[in-house]
């Protein structure tokens, strides 16, 4: 077995990773590392599922049957250079070994051109199973926080560094959280925009996964096509081997699944030529009529995560009867391309019984407010944790670490909508459960601007402790950034106290559509359902107050639980007057969820009125509903009047990178004034300091690894960050 830390694991072997053991070719049991047989289990299919949005299938495939037609009858990414070798999984992470390690793995390296072999580009399931029903899922995880790779984690499945739940339900699960900033850090560079699901119960959906397993619907940005999730019920299936002298001989074929979906695994594939004498007639017939149920050819190809050992080197055939008779889906991960955080929260603190508390971070226009204007809360820390024990937990050294836990929040999502060459006050937020009894100090938070000049890019909030309340306490802490300069933002949000409401088609007397307006998500617009219902679509218009170059909105659902009126497919409209709409300036599908929704418009649309279109309800009901919209504009040419501090900066103070090639900074003083010289590397650590006196210095960095670090000069005339990258 190779060592964690060497870089590379063998592909074309069955891989043994910290103690977890290959299993044996069985139909629907695998052993734990102690040999103890267990039902694959720990898998339950989504409760809410984000549609497809077929916009995204149909703006590059118009015409399925022509693009059918064009497809190989064989698609196979099971091994390819940019999947997760096949493994065995630990424990009952199905889920997230089949969804991080292969989903996720593959389409991350897919677009990088990396090579998924690589333990710099494999992704451990633990990460995100040890946080199973705590709050957060994988996809939120993914989507939010980002992914370490298995040497910021410590192992592909479970962390020699911060230990695994113990199997033992009686016992208190206190694995370890994952510590150091810099390791949250490097996650959020890998990470997903969404995710999505198809019904695979028609041969036209069907159609539709092959053609992401084509070419990712056209996204020639991948290197190859796309692969999906898939959830099946191993318990009682039927595994068969095809007999000699068919096509696939000796290969493994699915002819029945067991009675409830219980495993997570990969759609990596399919062959059309694949087939099983379902009828017993002796013949494989071809495939006819829209009825998948009854067709005889063509199989999709699963990769499973039970080890290389098992049936078809990891994999095994599922043939399309079998996705129309269960009801199979699809789930597809959206890589999130090239992202890097604009804005990061640097936290360090300790609470004593971290399933007690939930933390949140908030941002406010205003420095001088007290509570934020807007808040997330932060998945991972959700009342999180199985047990009542410290933050980070015992690790895999036995001992319980009780010193501070220092970590990182992405803060560019929160920041969406605020004008960050304005200065911003940000929050972090320590909720208390009602009966918490722990205790604990944030010790410091301040926050890092990777992509801008921040004046203050990182700052201490305390020079001491905060403690942390008692139950059914809220703890703030904040900070103030900004402005950044170079950075201008493109959303600006459209305060609700200058639009207004003016026209609806529905409305009921307990739910008028003025309450969308009202900052309060309560409570809700609902059209009316007495003494009648009134009949989908159901439509809102809104005065902006001033013509307005709209740039997104934001949707936020029903948030009391209820699912009637959540919205489903939708169009948006930007007009000069309330008279002619034209075409939709964006449309699209909505997901059953009280969380706020976000929609950019392609293109910025000028106009002083805005109307919403719900066109269906998630659950086929014929109602609409809506707690709070929201809008966001182009921002203004002109930001203030006055002149910012790094204009008055930049008049004394000149710093410019060398090339790349010969590694230094040169910056030059003002007459007259001492210039202190700073490089801060990403976790906030001065790692150069020097000073000058009028005239120019030169610093070099040819003793530093690459990376990302800040430049940043101090004197009389003001302040000067800039950001610099060591390739």
């Amino acid at each position: 077995m190779k060592h964690i830390h060497e870089g590379k694991y063998m592909r074309s072997l069955t891989l043994v990773f910290l103690g977890v053991c290959s299993v044996s070719a069985l139909t629907n049991l695998n052993p734990d590392p102690n040999g103890t047989p267990w039902i694959a289990g720990g898998y339950t299919e989504p409760t809410v599922k984000p549609p497809l949005d077929m916009n995204d299938v149909t703006k590059y495939r118009h015409n399925l049957a022509k693009t059918a037609a064009a497809l190989p009858s064989k698609i196979d990414h099971s091994h390819d250079k940019w999947m997760h070798p096949v493994f065995n999984q630990d424990g009952g992470s199905c889920g997230s070994a089949s969804r991080i390690c292969n989903m996720f793995g593959y389409e991350r390296n897919c677009y990088l051109r990396a090579d998924g072999s690589d333990s710099a580009n494999m992704f451990p399931s633990h990460f995100t199973w040890m946080l199973t029903d705590q709050g957060s899922s994988k996809d939120e995880m993914a989507e939010n926080n980002g992914i370490p790779n298995v040497l910021q984690y410590g192992g592909p499945t479970y962390s020699s560094i911060y230990g695994n739940v113990d199997e033992d339900p009686d016992v208190t699960q206190n694995y370890g959280w994952m510590q150091g900033y810099d390791n949250w850090r490097a996650a959020m560079n890998n990470r997903i925009t969404k995710n999505s699901f198809l019904t695979l119960n028609t041969p036209d959906n069907l159609i539709i996964l092959k053609q992401w397993m084509n070419d990712h619907w056209g996204d020639t940005s991948f290197a190859a096509g796309g692969v999906a999730g898939a959830g099946v019920a191993s318990e009682g299936w039927n595994d068969v081997t095809i007999p000699s002298g068919q096509y696939g001989a000796g290969k493994h074929i699915l002819t029945a699944f067991g009675p409830s979906v219980d495993h997570g695994t990969v759609w990596a594939g399919y062959d059309d030529s694949i087939g099983w004498d379902f009828d017993g007639d002796g013949v494989i017939e071809d495939n006819t009529g829209s009825d998948m149920s009854t067709w005889e050819k063509g199989a999709l190809i699963m990769l499973n995560s039970w080890g290389a050992d098992w049936d078809n080197s990891g994999c095994i055939y599922i043939p399309y009867r079998l996705l129309k008779i269960a009801g199979s889906g699809a789930e597809f991960y959206y890589y999130d391309k090239d992202y890097s955080p604009d804005r990061v929260m640097k936290i360090a603190m300790n609470y004593s019984k971290r399933e007690q508390i939930k933390i949140s971070v908030g941002i406010a226009a205003d420095t001088n407010a007290t509570v934020p204007d807007q808040v997330t809360d932060c998945d991972h820390f959700k009342f999180a944790g199985n047990g009542s024990v410290p933050m980070l937990g015992t690790w895999a050294d036995g001992v319980s670490h009780t010193e501070s836990m220092q970590f990182g929040y992405d803060l560019t999502n929160l920041s969406f909508g605020f004008d960050t060459r304005n200065p911003l006050k940000y929050f972090l937020k320590i909720t208390a459960c009602d009966t918490a009894s722990g205790s604990g100090d944030i010790d410091s938070i301040s926050v890092i601007d990777y992509k801008g000049i921040a004046v203050v890019s990182s700052v201490k909030a305390k020079q001491t402790n905060v403690s942390i309340g008692g139950a059914s306490t809220v703890t703030y802490v904040s900070v103030v950034v900004g402005p950044t300069q170079g950075n201008q933002p493109q959303y600006i949000l459209v305060p609700q106290s200058g639009m207004r409401v003016i026209a609806w088609d529905s409305q009921n007397s307990d739910g008028p559509a003025t309450n969308i307006l009202d900052g309060n998500t309560s409570t809700i617009w609902h059209t009316q359902y007495s003494p009648t219902t009134d009949s989908l679509p159901h439509w809102v218009v809104i005065d902006i107050g001033a013509e307005t170059d709209v740039t997104a909105f934001t949707y936020t659902g029903r948030t009391d639980g209820g699912d009637n009126g959540m919205v489903d497919k939708f169009e948006f409209f930007v007009s000069d007057d309330t008279s002619s709409w034209g075409s939709p300036a964006v449309s699209g599908e909505l997901t059953e969820t009280g969380a706020a929704q976000r929609v950019v418009l392609p293109t910025a649309v000028k106009g002083r009125y805005v109307k919403f279109l719900a066109i269906s309800s998630c659950n086929g009901a014929a109602f609409t509903s809506m707690s709070e919209f929201n809008l966001f504009k182009s921002p203004d040419a002109v930001n203030s009047s006055r002149p910012s501090t790094m204009e008055k900066a930049q008049a004394g103070l000149r710093m410019t990178v060398a090339p790349s090639g010969s590694a230094m900074l040169l910056f030059a003083s003002p007459a007259k004034n001492k210039t202190e010289f700073r490089l801060i590397n990403a976790s906030g650590r001065s790692i150069v300091q020097t000073t000058c006196a009028a005239g120019t210095k030169s610093i070099s960095l040819g003793h530093l690894g690459s990376g990302c670090y800040f430049a940043k000069l101090s004197s009389a005339s003001g302040v000067e960050v800039v950001r610099v990258a060591i390739p």
